[in-house]
């Protein structure tokens, strides 16, 4: 399935999802979009099909989330980055 297609069957108005967590700090439209950004970046230079751990421990999240969100190595702080990339996908 391509990512249009999977994208077209999911319903994202957050107004209709009972999902307290939703305001999360770790769901804010900027992880959001950092989080997104990161998946392009691997599509467009890596591959279509792709793991939460590409995404999670490729170069280009490592750089986000220490250049932007100013966060320690994924060596330094594997839980940091649980929290962000392990997000439940329909928030994504």
């Amino acid at each position: 399935m391509n990512m249009e297609n999977y994208f077209s069957n999911l319903n994202l108005d957050i107004r209709t999802h009972k999902l307290g967590t939703f305001t999360d700090q770790k769901v804010t439209p900027d992880v959001l979009c950092a989080v997104a950004e990161c998946i392009i970046e691997y599509i467009e230079n890596i591959g279509e099909i792709f793991s939460i751990n590409d995404i999670r421990y490729s170069d280009y999240a490592e750089y986000i989330a220490t250049a932007v969100f100013k966060k320690p190595s994924i060596e330094n702080a594997g839980s940091e980055y649980n929290k962000f990339f392990s997000q439940r996908r329909i928030r994504i």
